[in-house]
């Protein structure tokens, strides 16, 4: 079935409905509706200083409110510039990544870090611990492991960040490097644990 798009998801539109250009398409977020030509108006607004914050972290949608809750209680950070890619910090690892996905990402890496007067870059990975669902497994260290137990995904990411402040981070001069792993319990409960 076709992909449809959040406004004919809502408004119950099948995208292969003849002349949808003739339908009103709108949907109701938080009570308001919203069409094509009403943008939604957000409360909070721009800030024109930069946070200095980068995180680099997978892009697993289960684990971005819960790293955000980690971030905000655990180190004090609200506003922060997000890189989020398939294994997170894996895609600026020389021993993890293919080649031109290494030197893509580094390259957007190295743009944020100048551009946006970067201090502190936080890496954050994330697996099963011990008796933890194999789900929770990144699935991007799966395509480029798939032989690895959870436990030697959990090393490769050490390895990886070891890499990473080796290479990538090298020809910056940064305030702050810090490395987490979000580890997804046996009871889904996440404990994140420092890898520097």
């Amino acid at each position: 079935m076709p992909r449809r798009s959040i406004f004919q998801a809502k408004a119950g539109i099948n995208s292969r409905t003849p002349n949808i250009g003739d339908v009103q398409r709108s949907v109701i977020i938080a009570g308001e509706k919203m069409t094509e030509t009403t943008p939604f108006h957000v409360i909070r607004s721009w800030q024109p200083d930069r946070p200095h914050v980068l995180v680099v972290a997978c892009s697993d949608g289960r684990l971005q409110e819960p790293l955000d809750d980690f971030l905000n209680r655990a180190l004090g950070i609200v506003s922060y510039d997000r890189i989020y890619l398939p294994g997170g910090p894996a895609a600026l690892s020389p021993a993890a990544s293919e080649h031109t996905r290494l030197e893509i990402a580094s390259k957007e890496f190295h743009f944020l870090l100048d551009a946006h007067q970067i201090e502190t870059v936080i890496l954050t990975y994330h697996c099963s611990a011990e008796g933890g669902p194999e789900a929770s497994v990144c699935a991007d260290y799966r395509r480029m492991y798939p032989s690895y137990s959870a436990e030697r995904v959990r090393k490769q990411q050490e390895l990886d960040t070891e890499e990473i402040l080796r290479g990538p981070l090298s020809e910056f001069k940064l305030e702050q490097v810090l490395a987490f792993r979000m580890e997804v319990g046996a009871n889904y409960e996440i404990d994140v644990k420092s890898l520097l």
